[in-house]
């Protein structure tokens, strides 16, 4: 759970179908996706009282697929973000096949992640990430990525003006740095 008294929860989803893919495209705030205590997936949106209520998340289920998108980048609300969210996604403790992250200005805590593939693509932000993956592709621009306790088969890593610290095991490992101008 979010430890913030300036935030209360705003929006809650409980999901019991089998799930296998998530995907997540979320802008600024923290984002926490943790290990859930049941076989359920829940999501729960945080906001203080500024964050307008039309900029929730929205979910769409399709398939196997669970997407999440911020509310914030829906056609007609560009502006000012005002307000500010969080995000908590419990997962249940088993392998998904696929898991997507997209975040810009985001702060992004994976903790025990368990995934075939899994590819986080975070700008201007940061991640903390621990967990097994056979697959893993991090793509970090401007950003800090911190990691320990992770695993994976192979790890392919591309960064541009970012921090990196990673502890773990790896197969196989591909650097990619962009060089600053």
């Amino acid at each position: 759970m979010l430890k913030s008294s300036e935030l209360a929860i705003c929006k809650t989803i409980d999901i019991d179908q089998s799930i296998q893919d998530i995907q997540l495209n979320w802008l600024s705030g923290d984002i926490r996706v943790l290990p859930s205590v049941d076989e359920l997936i829940h999501v729960m949106q945080y906001a203080d009282a500024c964050f307008s209520k039309r900029r929730l998340l929205q979910v769409n289920i399709r398939g196997d697929t669970l997407s999440i998108v911020d509310g914030r980048k829906r056609r007609g609300l560009v502006g000012i973000n005002i307000g500010r969210t969080a995000l908590e996604i419990q997962l249940p403790a088993r392998v998904f096949d696929r898991i997507l992250l997209n975040s810009t200005g985001g702060q992004l805590r994976l903790n025990r992640l368990l995934a075939t593939r899994c590819q986080c693509k975070i700008t201007s932000g940061s991640v903390d990430l621990s967990g097994r993956m056979e697959e893993l592709e991090l793509s970090a621009v401007a950003s800090v990525v911190k990691a320990q306790h992770l695993s994976a088969d192979k790890l392919n890593l591309q960064s541009s003006s970012a921090k990196i610290d990673i502890l773990g095991s790896f197969v196989t490992c591909k650097l990619t740095q962009q060089a600053e101008d």
